[in-house]
């Protein structure tokens, strides 16, 4: 199984606007990750009205995600990097899997209050992942 260092973290909640009437911003956490060969890369989520989706790209689209209206082309390379889409019930399924601690991590940072997420990215930061503990998220206790 890879092994991925922890370089930086950011979190937050976008503003939301209008679709078929009002709709809450997505929460949108992203890390950026070296692996052993020294790749940098990063993951991301994207938890919108309950559904996660995950990204893995070359560059920061942390920004690009808060924003309700991106532009169709940051949409479609957001589709073409997306890793999962799911509800989460169906992430917590697939234990073992290549992303699960990194998804874990990301679904973490998304729903705990906002002083342990900025405590605990101090924490983990400059960590690799399979060396840190990664706390169950209250969705993830509500999914087993």
């Amino acid at each position: 199984m890879a092994r991925y260092f922890i370089m930086d973290v950011k979190a937050g909640a976008g503003e939301g606007g209008m679709a078929c009437g009002p709709v809450s911003g997505p929460i949108v956490v992203e890390v950026q990750l070296k692996d052993e060969a020294g790749q940098e890369f990063y993951v991301s989520l994207a938890d919108v009205e309950g559904i996660a989706n995950f990204f893995k790209t070359d560059m920061s689209t942390y920004e690009d995600q808060l924003d309700f209206d991106m532009d169709d082309e940051m949409i479609e390379m957001l589709d073409e990097h997306c890793l999962e889409a799911h509800e989460y019930k169906y992430i917590f399924q697939k234990k073992g899997s290549e992303w699960y601690d990194v998804y874990r991590y990301l679904i973490y940072l998304a729903h705990c209050y906002e002083d342990e997420a900025e405590s605990y990215i101090q924490a983990t930061k400059g960590c690799w992942m399979d060396e840190i503990r990664i706390p169950e998220s209250e969705v993830e206790a509500t999914c087993a």
